[in-house]
């Protein structure tokens, strides 16, 4: 995922940089430098990224009712 896509991701979950950066384990200014190109990340960030994104999605989608239009796991499971 790159900067902007990740700043999106982040976006759309609504949390703040501060709050994502916290949850990652990095500085603010960090991720501000991930979001923006400046830099990326190494072996334990994109790891941290992976994790973190794939918990937050979880929980996410764990609060569902119903399949979620924008939800890439609602396609993944059937709802009955």
């Amino acid at each position: 995922m790159n900067g902007p896509a990740l700043k999106a991701w982040r976006m759309f979950h609504g949390l703040t940089r501060q709050q994502f950066a916290k949850q990652l384990g990095v500085t603010y200014m960090t991720l501000y430098r991930w979001e923006t190109l400046s830099r990326q990340p190494n072996t334990l960030g994109r790891r941290a990224l992976r994790g973190t994104i794939n918990r937050i999605e979880a929980a996410a989608h764990r609060t569902h009712a119903a399949p979620v239009a924008d939800c890439p796991r609602c396609e993944e499971v059937p709802y009955g």
